[in-house]
């Protein structure tokens, strides 16, 4: 059986269409949990309207700790031996969980990932033909680091719940999937990742990325933690690590700016780094030219961000 795990917070707007888009699926061998986190709106009437009409739809209301501590409490109450996650704002295609249990079973993986979309059409009308690669979980983890075919995102993904054994997402930080995913990754055998559009994600205002929020300097903190766990266990692609913390701080010098901060951190790790960037052969455009642009200055840096 499939839990799928739907943290919630002052969503009302959009919990409808999400828990719609999971009875919709084309399975029936699925649970829904839904964790209230301490939501002020609407948001719980909502949830319990499916609640009685559906038993496989469980409802859970705690005091507002942040997503981590949602997903936490989702797992614990999780009775399926498959885990997905999905965002209370967000929905899902109705072939999508069939997919991706076939797939962990006919392929003896333990993670399936599928594309992420803003695009409400792709992701609803998709086509079911779609193209899988396989990969193992330090190539999976070095494709994550540079920002390749699979996204840090634990959306979108159908995991073995025994992957979070002894494992939690940490509380109290935002870019809490950032921290964690290698972490997961790396107890599996085979990791399938597939280019079916299956999971819709809506940019809204309010959202947690979509503020300016000092907490948001946690992914500093989070991408040097990955190049040191990097660099003691996989040696071997050490240069993903640093281009994932070189667009951290590309970014995060960029947004601090536009918000009144000047972070000087950010712009040493900028300059360390760029010259390997430049050499290295994978690292995305993106990351080469904010490179390049670097040596100019920071000022130069900063002019050339506005059109990006």
């Amino acid at each position: 059986m499939i839990s799928i795990i739907v943290p919630i917070y002052n969503t009302k707007d959009y919990l409808k269409d999400c828990i719609r888009s999971i009875r919709n699926q084309t399975i029936s061998d699925w649970e829904a949990i839904l964790i209230d986190d301490g939501s002020t709106d609407e948001s719980s009437g909502v949830a319990m309207e499916f609640v009685k009409q559906d038993p496989r739809i469980k409802y859970f209301k705690t005091e507002h700790k942040g997503l981590s501590n949602a997903r936490n409490l989702g797992i614990q109450k999780a009775s399926g031996d498959l885990l997905f996650f999905l965002d209370s704002d967000d929905l899902i295609n109705p072939e999508l969980l069939k997919i991706q249990q076939e797939l962990i079973r006919n392929e003896h993986a333990c993670i399936v990932s599928c594309k992420l979309t803003s695009n409400f059409q792709k992701a609803t009308k998709a086509k079911l033909s779609f193209k899988k690669k396989l990969f193992s979980a330090e190539k999976a983890i070095e494709s994550t680091l540079y920002q390749r075919e699979i996204s840090s995102s634990m959306c979108g993904k159908l995991f073995k719940k025994v992957l979070f054994d002894n494992l939690q997402f940490t509380k109290g930080i935002f870019y809490e999937d950032l921290d964690i995913f290698y972490r997961v990754f790396e107890k599996c055998n085979k990791i399938v990742n597939i280019d079916f559009p299956g999971y819709f994600y809506r940019k809204r205002q309010g959202s947690i990325l979509s503020e300016w929020n000092n907490s948001r300097l946690n992914v500093l903190e989070v991408t040097e933690n990955i190049e040191k766990y990097i660099r003691k266990n996989y040696p071997t692609i050490v240069k993903a690590a640093i281009h994932r913390r070189f667009s951290a701080n590309c970014n995060m010098f960029l947004l601090s700016y536009q918000n009144g901060i000047t972070l000087d951190q950010c712009w040493q790790i900028i300059r360390k780094y760029r010259a390997s960037i430049l050499a290295d052969s994978q690292c995305r455009l993106k990351n080469k030219a904010g490179a390049l642009i670097s040596y100019f200055g920071p000022g130069v840096f900063l002019f050339f961000s506005r059109f990006k």
